[in-house]
């Protein structure tokens, strides 16, 4: 698949976000979306889910494939395993895409966030991996210390992973991650005075 290039794709609207190799459940029952996920199941491709913020489109959202059709019935409806494959900016959105019931639009592939270079940081991330929470990491097992594997460790909201992808700046996605490792710190540590004022009592 042809990526870094302006693409024309299928776009199914969402207030959901997900980061590549995140995988989702999704309810399928609208005739227009039903007709969209059978394209794409016949074509063997993807879709765009932009992020859906207040009820507006967002110009940042997700490209995922379709990883298994869990079930489905008589009417059509039913319930797909999607993956996220990429990131995107929504370039130009076209509620009426070619022929079908469904909106489409011309994505950009986003650039994956780059190796961690602030040194402090990382070692603050590597603590709290190795001492507060020993399974922070435990399931990514990053070969480099990248922004996006940290993002992705985090557990984020939707909203908060459409703010880390719409970020620009390498420098824009640390700050992010700092400041949610700050808040970690913090929890764990509210916690951890709250265990020893109930073991005293």
């Amino acid at each position: 698949m042809t990526r870094n290039k302006i693409r024309n794709i299928p776009l199914f609207p969402l207030n959901i976000c997900l980061f590549p190799g995140e995988d989702l459940p999704l309810k399928i029952f609208e005739p227009r979306y039903k007709q969209l996920i059978n394209d794409t199941v016949a074509t063997n491709s993807t879709f765009g889910i932009p992020f859906v913020l207040k009820n507006k489109i967002q110009n940042f959202g997700t490209e995922v494939k379709i990883n298994q059709i869990v079930a489905k019935n008589t009417l059509g409806e039913m319930v797909i395993m999607i993956e996220g494959f990429s990131n995107f900016s929504l370039t130009d959105y076209d509620k009426n895409y070619k022929d079908k019931l469904y909106s489409g639009g011309r994505i950009l592939e986003v650039k994956p966030g780059g190796e961690i270079t602030d040194q402090e940081l990382i070692k603050s991330i590597y603590y709290y991996a190795e001492i507060v929470n020993t399974n922070f990491l435990k399931d990514l097992k990053p070969d480099l210390m990248s922004s996006d594997t940290i993002a992705r460790a985090f557990n984020l909201s939707p909203e908060d992973k459409f703010r880390y992808i719409s970020m620009n700046s390498q420098k824009e996605k640390e700050k992010f991650i700092r400041f949610n490792l700050d808040t970690l710190y913090k929890l764990s540590e509210q916690e951890r005075l709250l265990n020893k004022d109930y073991s005293l009592n």
